[in-house]
């Protein structure tokens, strides 16, 4: 209850309190984990978890994302202990498909997902979602929206985190993004699981409320409206089972003073927001189109490296090249308009992105 509302500190306490109690506690080294997320000491109570629980594949699977700086090679062994503990859990894949990605291992990405394949309904999916993210990193922009979207609709309900809905969710919506056609595909999903009668959206995890609000940012504003007021009625309802974190009304009172013009109020919304949560890339897209590209820059500056990185670019390179061309730094301008023109020129659809950082470098002198 004290993490839903945000009070981490509180959270953190009992937590710890009962692992003290009881080493082997394992909600208490999950919560306790939790808490300690990408903060100063966090790494702790990951060796904790892993130490009294070793047997657990959470305790292996949570210090992948719990501790950013830690290098590849690390989070991938913990990944693969994750996996290799739960080999059925399309999650733990998930995770660990992210790293193996990154360093290039492909191959190895696919195998899982020929494995999970040969599971049940949730496992097939798990599976489909990871060959998404395969082909994403690959430029196969097209055929991993294409892919996401048929899987989609063999879904009765959606952001089922722990069986790879959410993931999927996101892959299509960054395919759908970097094509260009998020407002189309967003419009679509939340179509079909926000604005259903009933909605056809999982009730009993506290992410789903989180990720149906990020499908209703990457909407049309007539969607977005309806989809925005939608999420507000269901969680006034209690239509969601299991507590949802505050963050997520910041999050709709923010999209709903965007969608109405008010700038001054969604930034006092969307400041109260951790910028490296999901969806900041919509929040800095929006900033921006608001015309508070100052907030835009604050959020790419506190993202991680290589997060929001596809197939070798990322949006953050797109608007950090405008900024370099608006203040006269022609040099950098021109070297992140190059980067965005190679890694997105190959890709199997054309890259809206692509077209304007060559215009972009035309404009140089």
């Amino acid at each position: 209850t004290w993490l839903a509302y945000e009070a981490d500190e509180p959270a953190r306490l009992i937590s710890f309190a009962a692992v003290q109690d009881d080493p082997r506690h394992f909600w208490g080294w999950t919560m306790a984990c939790g808490t300690s997320m990408r903060k100063k000491g966090g790494e702790i109570a990951n060796r904790g978890f892993q130490t009294w629980t070793p047997e657990q594949p959470d305790a292996w699977n949570i210090a992948t994302f719990a501790e950013p700086d830690q290098p590849l090679e690390a989070k991938i062994r913990w990944g693969e202990r994750a996996v290799a503990l739960s080999p059925y859990y399309p999650l733990f894949a998930q995770n660990l498909a992210i790293y193996l990605t990154q360093a290039g291992r492909t191959e190895d990405v696919r195998s899982i997902a020929a494995h999970l394949a040969r599971g049940g309904r949730s496992q097939r999916l798990g599976a489909e979602a990871l060959l998404a993210q395969v082909e994403i990193s690959e430029g196969k922009f097209d055929k991993a929206l294409e892919r996401s979207l048929a899987a989609h609709g063999e879904l009765e309900t959606t952001t089922r985190l722990w069986w790879g809905d959410m993931p999927l969710t996101e892959t299509c919506l960054d395919a759908a993004l970097v094509l260009g056609r998020h407002h189309q595909v967003a419009d679509e999903l939340a179509e079909r699981f926000v604005l259903a009668d009933p909605p056809r959206l999982y009730a009993y995890s506290e992410y789903t409320s989180y990720q149906a609000t990020l499908i209703c940012m990457h909407a049309s504003k007539s969607v977005a409206t309806r989809c925005a007021t939608r999420l507000t009625e269901l969680m006034a309802a209690d239509y969601f089972k299991v507590a949802h974190t505050n963050l997520v009304p910041k999050l709709l009172e923010g999209l709903r003073h965007y969608l109405a013009g008010d700038v001054d109020p969604m930034v006092r919304a969307w400041r109260a927001v951790p910028a490296p949560m999901r969806g900041w890339e919509m929040r800095a897209r929006l900033f921006a189109d608001a015309g508070r590209d100052d907030l835009a820059e604050q959020i790419d500056r506190s993202i991680p490296v290589g997060h929001g990185v596809i197939h070798g670019a990322s949006f953050v390179d797109v608007r950090q090249a405008h900024r370099a061309r608006k203040r006269g730094d022609h040099a950098e301008a021109r070297q992140l308009a190059q980067k965005v023109v190679d890694a997105w020129s190959d890709a199997d659809a054309d890259v809206p992105a692509v077209a304007k950082m060559r215009e972009l470098i035309d404009r140089l002198p």
